[in-house]
């Protein structure tokens, strides 16, 4: 009875953290406000008094605080925020909002893309905004290549971007921006696996499930098109894309080792779509989540465990925790102990067709993409309860590793 009321205690004490990281986050982001140099005293306080704890032993268990506390965080992926000053609603300013969002969805700040579409062609895309855009004399789009443009001064992200993504008022969609993940230095603060059409619900489950039963924070996002989902993973600190990736592919193949009567032809790729930065380029971009039309179509919305989107996302989100560096390595071990998760390369004579006959000259792109042979020996099986809410259908023959093969250039 003891060890229950004490893992019922550290479970409102992991709300009470997750409230307060929230906020922290949301005043790190804002440029005119810094703790003061009291509140900095209270919070080294506060951390050296609660240290111990982390090593107590639970008396009638044996079982460490840390312990208790990993089964603390296998809670429903969104814990009920209350009504205070800490929790971002749908009823706070927009300037909340915004810091909110932007703590979460990290990427290049330098640049970043907006949708385009034609009325002539009925095409559609995304282009690095430019400041210089359409202005006489200095643009030259139709005749020399952006990317080879002298006049080309690229705009970067800004509030008021971020807020017209949020509203949608563009009947066309042009104001969908488009992020970098990938930053200049190869790091990224944000992994995101992709699922479209097909069996999107089931692949998208299946990988939330790994998530859950390996305490790792996530969430799942309905794509704009509706048609597919993201399952979006935040990092306190930039780690390198390359390790973000292997993470994604440990997550994807756990999957598949708990759900392995379903396809993943579904997964189309994640972000960032490459481990190196390109030559010339910024990498794939993805299109951010929450914009305004698509929201209020019933698309580009958070997901909770049923696939309902949640009354309120400014809510959901304030609870959305973010790995540490630490917490990366320690989850790729656990889910591929003793092997690299991308398996060994395959031989170049094996591959060198293969390569040359998927080369891609989009800057964009990677050309370096190389593949990968599948690993005989199995994944250590993630902790995921025996009732799998993965419909078992015939597969299709269709793998993951088979899967990395397909990259594109743009989003669609």
């Amino acid at each position: 009875m003891d060890a229950e009321l004490e893992v019922q205690r550290l479970r409102r004490r992991v709300q009470e953290l997750e409230r307060e990281n929230a906020a922290l986050r949301a005043r790190l982001t804002a440029p005119d406000s810094r703790p003061s140099a009291r509140e900095q005293d209270n919070s080294a306080t506060s951390s050296k008094t609660q240290r111990p704890t982390n090593t107590v032993r639970a008396s009638n268990t044996g079982a460490s605080i840390t312990d208790l506390l990993a089964s603390a965080h296998n809670a429903p992926s969104a814990p009920p925020c209350p009504a205070d000053s800490a929790c971002v609603t749908r009823t706070s300013s927009p300037a909340e909002k915004i810091r909110l969002f932007r703590s979460l969805f990290r990427g290049r700040t330098d640049a970043y893309a907006l949708r385009w579409h034609s009325e002539k062609t009925q095409r559609s895309g995304y282009s690095p905004v430019c400041v210089n855009e359409w202005q006489p004399g200095l643009c030259e789009k139709g005749r020399v290549p952006c990317a080879k443009c002298s006049n080309r001064v690229l705009r970067p992200l800004d509030d008021a971007a971020i807020y017209r993504h949020l509203a949608g008022r563009d009947a066309q969609g042009r104001d969908v921006i488009g992020l970098y993940p990938m930053l200049p230095d190869e790091t990224c603060y944000l992994l995101a696996l992709d699922f479209d059409d097909a069996n999107w619900q089931d692949c998208a489950r299946a990988v939330a499930d790994v998530c859950r039963a390996h305490s790792t924070p996530f969430a799942l996002e309905r794509s704009r098109s509706g048609q597919g989902a993201h399952v979006w993973l935040f990092f306190a600190e930039a780690i390198p894309c390359a390790k973000a990736r292997q993470l994604g592919d440990a997550l994807l193949t756990a999957a598949m080792d708990a759900c392995g009567g379903i396809s993943f032809a579904a997964y189309d790729r994640m972000f960032p779509n490459q481990d190196t930065l390109p030559a010339g380029g910024f990498g794939n971009l993805i299109a951010l989540p929450l914009q305004g039309r698509a929201r209020r179509q019933g698309n580009s919305v958070f997901l909770d465990d049923s696939l309902t989107p949640y009354p309120d996302p400014w809510v959901f989100l304030s609870t959305v925790r973010t790995l540490l560096p630490g917490q990366v390595d320690a989850l790729l071990q656990e889910l591929s102990p003793g092997r690299p998760p991308l398996g060994a390369l395959a031989e170049a004579a094996e591959t060198a067709d293969a390569c040359s006959s998927h080369a891609d000259t989009d800057p964009t792109a990677s050309n370096s993409h190389i593949p990968w042979k599948p690993q005989p020996a199995p994944l250590c099986p993630p902790r995921i309860s025996s009732e799998c809410r993965c419909p078992l259908s015939a597969p299709t023959g269709c793998t993951f590793r088979q899967n990395t093969l397909r990259q594109k250039p743009a989003i669609g």
